[in-house]
């Protein structure tokens, strides 16, 4: 079971990691302002403001 648990959580956090890269990435092409962009990340990841 334990090895189960640490498996899913290194799942998700490289998943959550190659996700926010890919952010960034498509975030430095895009012409919009930080605060914007970071209003954006907030909301598609269901951040609190």
């Amino acid at each position: 079971m334990t090895a189960n648990f640490i498996n899913s959580a290194l799942t998700r956090a490289t998943q959550r990691t190659q996700r926010f890269i890919r952010w960034v990435r498509v975030r430095l092409s895009q012409d919009i302002p930080w605060s914007e962009s970071v209003a954006r990340l907030r909301q598609i990841w269901s951040l609190p403001a």
